[in-house]
């Protein structure tokens, strides 16, 4: 329920945007009278009717382009703010008169407030926000093997990494309060429709709408053969619904372009997650 109304709110954000818009338009472009379409003729033709030009109208031509897209836009900009107002009544309706007991507030805080001896003895089916990561986060897995080779690093949650980049990435998620998981395990299908595993870099979950989001960094896109392998890894989030600005976030670096922080987190904003 919660999801719904975030993407309620978001879409009556979206609605009252176009709505001031298409007020401003109409304001600085008022035209008169209307346009008419005869389609009785071989080629259909255009009239402008109006005061001016009395019942019959006026013809426009090709020359008259400019005019008739003028009107078209103005009758263009009214439906949609027509169209738009209704939409922002209803979903505003729909908000004011949701009942309390339905309100994601008040579902996802039920338990937490009221009867804690009785908690525990309940398999709850709406979980606080706290209480959903929590939950998220206690999932055990097991990620991929070390080498011995491999270069010991190591987060300030106490994780093994496997590059400085990596170890950035982790201390500024857990610093953000955004929850993670490293390389946990994901079954995907490959071209051929059979199920592999993938072990990304990070899995995080934003917390306001419950879905996970993979969080990919590509440390060496200067060594052809690693891009190649990029390509391959992006297709496979693809082929399996996984898009950039979607479910998936991905950082690059190479050694004259280092990982940039700030970048990241304007990705992190831009997925709405902070």
């Amino acid at each position: 329920m919660k999801e719904t109304i975030i993407q309620l709110k978001q879409r009556l954000s979206f609605l009252k945007k176009l709505e001031v818009e298409a007020e401003k338009y109409l304001s600085e472009n008022k035209l008169e009278g209307h346009l008419k379409i005869n389609k009785s003729a071989k080629y259909p033709r255009v009239y402008l009717i109006s005061k001016s030009t009395g019942p019959d109208g006026k013809y426009l031509g090709k020359k008259d382009r400019r005019v008739i897209s003028q009107y078209c836009q103005r009758d263009y900009e009214r439906k949609i703010l027509r169209e738009s107002k209704t939409l922002i009544g209803m979903i505003e309706a729909f908000l004011e008169k949701l009942p309390l007991e339905l309100s994601s507030e008040s579902l996802e805080n039920f338990l937490s407030e009221k009867n804690q001896i009785r908690r525990k003895y309940l398999t709850k089916s709406v979980l606080s926000d706290e209480e959903f990561v929590e939950e998220w986060l206690s999932v055990e897995y097991k990620g991929k093997a070390f080498l011995e080779t491999d270069t010991e690093l190591v987060t300030d949650r106490g994780e093994r990494v496997r590059s400085k980049s990596e170890m950035l990435i982790a201390n500024k998620l857990a610093s953000l309060g955004i929850p993670y998981r490293y390389e946990f395990p994901h079954k995907l299908r490959d071209r051929h429709g059979f199920k592999i595993t993938v072990y990304p870099d990070f899995t995080l979950l934003n917390k306001e709408t419950r879905k996970e989001i993979i969080l990919e960094h590509f440390g060496r896109m200067d060594d052809p053969e690693y891009v190649s392998h990029t390509l391959e890894k992006l297709n496979l989030y693809g082929r399996n619904g996984i898009f950039p600005g979607d479910r998936l976030i991905f950082t690059t670096e190479t050694s004259r372009h280092p990982f940039d922080m700030r970048l990241f987190e304007k990705q992190l904003k831009g997925a709405g997650i902070i």
